[in-house]
């Protein structure tokens, strides 16, 4: 453990060479040293000795395990713990038959044991101590991914897009948020499964465990915390009270773009690539009107995607990473924000900043959407994963534009950062 310079008068502390490896699924091999990692409880208990704090609140259990619950309990802290992603219910945290599928049945832990390929664990704490300075960074294989919508030459899905459709893969299945809850409970058994009750227990002797939308505290509850020590907290948002933005000129002309946009990494969770699927599956005439701009880490890998469809695509712009000051000027000009999540995504903060810059939102009814969207009244709700329902959605806005008038009309502020600190400090209060 050392100390780090602090950041405006905010102590910091960093773990060197934990044993315990982050990102989670890099620790994915041994779930079992997730239950109890001795090390990291040491060095945890010398900042308390040293700061001697009256709340510990625990954001991540990523590279500490779940003993660290009990440790700073045995201290006579507080804890508060913040679901931001399901890493204690799922070791590659999206709770994603290999990163792919919705993981509908734990099965006791086994399921998990086919979910995912493992790095050597050993060698990995040996690069990171310095012993193999010359190791590359561990890089996991990369899952398959689902088959896509093709075009023919007159901008129409193509045969292999029907076979597709008729097939309809596992990979193309609508989930929901019900298709997440365990259905049956068994004893821990495997590896896994005693993970997963250890985390569940750390939860459970918690002072309080904050869901950052119902459907996290639904989930929560249906995994086994309890819902006496559970509260529904929505993060706050430092893009609140920045917008509204200028949006994009409406009602439509009979040839102007719908310029629509997305936000984030463009990891296959945040399912951009589905995205671009439904925009395939717009009626031609529609799809020629339809601008697409993404931005953030990874989207420029889609423009060979792109390319394909540019034919018979309104337009197309790709972008890296962005920060905060260049994020209004990317939102200015667009009509509408997507936020097309495949998994029981807990809170995107990419809808929570389009919200506060003014900008409707075509959503995913999954996770904590529907927490920030509300359908018909600040944007609109289509069933997630379910490329055919997002497309009927965005067709929806050239068919009726006044549903774009009405939800633009009834934009509603987010949550400001100083009100999410305020409610955070009085809950703070309350557990002590």
């Amino acid at each position: 453990m050392q100390q780090l310079e602090p950041i405006e008068g905010i102590d910091r502390f960093e773990i060197i060479n934990a044993p315990l490896l982050a990102p989670s699924l890099w620790q994915f091999d041994d779930p079992a040293a997730e239950i109890r990692c001795r090390p990291v409880e040491r060095a945890l208990g010398q900042v308390v000795g040293k700061w001697n704090p009256d709340v510990v609140h625990i954001h991540g259990f990523e590279g500490f395990g779940a003993g660290i619950v009990r440790a700073l309990r045995r201290r006579a802290v507080r804890v508060v713990v913040s679901l931001h992603n399901h890493h204690p219910y799922c070791p590659q945290v999206f709770l994603m038959r290999g990163r792919r599928i919705a993981c509908t049945d734990f099965d006791g832990g086994r399921a998990c044991e086919t979910c995912e390929t493992g790095i050597d664990i050993g060698r990995e704490r040996e690069r990171r101590a310095g012993l193999r300075p010359t190791d590359p960074v561990p890089v996991l294989p990369v899952p398959p991914m689902p088959p896509t919508v093709g075009l023919d030459e007159d901008g129409l899905p193509d045969a292999a897009a029907h076979q597709i459709l008729a097939a309809s893969p596992a990979t193309w299945r609508p989930v929901e948020d019900a298709d997440f809850l365990p259905t049956r409970h068994e004893p821990a058994s495997t590896p896994f499964a005693r993970r997963r009750m250890a985390y569940i227990a750390a939860l459970n002797h918690a002072d309080a465990v904050l869901a950052v939308s119902a459907a996290v505290a639904e989930l929560a509850a249906a995994m086994g915390v309890d819902t006496k020590r559970t509260r529904v907290v929505p993060i706050g948002s430092w893009a609140a009270g920045r917008g509204p933005v200028r949006l994009g000129h409406w009602p439509l002309g009979p040839e102007d773009p719908l310029q629509l946009v997305f936000l984030g990494f463009n990891t296959y969770p945040k399912g951009l690539a589905m995205l671009i699927d439904a925009i395939a599956l717009l009626p031609v005439n529609l799809r020629q009107r339809t601008h697409l701009a993404a931005f953030g880490p990874g989207c420029r890998a889609m423009e060979p995607r792109l390319a394909e469809l540019s034919p018979w695509l309104g337009g197309w712009e790709l972008g890296g990473g962005y920060d905060r000051q260049s994020l209004a000027g990317l939102l200015e000009g667009r009509h509408a924000g997507v936020v097309p999540s495949v998994w029981l995504d807990n809170g995107p903060q990419t809808a929570i900043e389009l919200r506060a810059f003014g900008v409707p939102v075509i959503g995913a009814r999954i996770g904590g959407v529907p927490d920030i969207v509300q359908d018909g009244a600040d944007g609109w709700l289509f069933r997630a994963n379910d490329r055919a329902d997002l497309a009927r959605t965005i067709a929806l806005l050239f068919e009726d534009q006044r549903r774009w008038t009405s939800v633009q009309k009834q934009s509603r502020p987010w949550i400001p950062m100083a009100e999410h600190a305020a409610r955070l400090s009085e809950l703070y209060r309350s557990v002590l």
